[in-house]
């Protein structure tokens, strides 16, 4: 079986290249030939397309209908995922835990009012009662 490569002249033909899996049909003799530069490519003997061809239409009309089943089912089952993305995804945050157990630990817990005035943490003071305090503090670092 001759070969022929891209930008080649070649008589009138279907071409196939078993490297790239690719196929090209040259209409009239003489015409330079389009194809991949690195591949191969084979002429198919017209006779031998023609006893092909109901072969090819067999196996068409049996894969056809198994096609459709599959890209229906594909298709529907692409909807019903994305129905239910678009449904969970705003409640998505109910589902995350955001309780962190070993952080509870780490804050201290609030003081009652009791508390603070049995420590003397009284926040309820005047502006010269706290002037005094100041002062007292800058007293005793020096």
């Amino acid at each position: 079986m001759k070969t022929y490569k891209a930008n080649q002249s070649c008589p009138q033909g279907f071409y196939f290249s078993l490297k790239n899996l690719d196929g090209h049909f040259v209409g009239a003799d003489g015409e330079f030939f389009e194809g991949s530069r690195d591949a191969v490519y084979y002429k198919f003997p017209n006779t031998f397309l023609v006893l092909m061809s109901p072969i090819i239409g067999g196996l068409f009309v049996l894969t056809f209908p198994l096609v459709m089943l599959a890209s229906i089912a594909l298709i529907g089952s692409y909807s019903i995922l994305r129905l239910l993305w678009l449904f969970l995804m705003p409640r998505a945050n109910l589902l995350e835990n955001r309780w962190e157990p070993s952080m509870a630990y780490l804050i201290r817990p609030k003081k009652t009012k009791k508390q603070e005035a049995e420590n003397g943490e009284s926040f309820q003071i005047s502006a010269s009662e706290f002037d005094a305090q100041v002062c007292r503090e800058l007293e005793n670092d020096r």
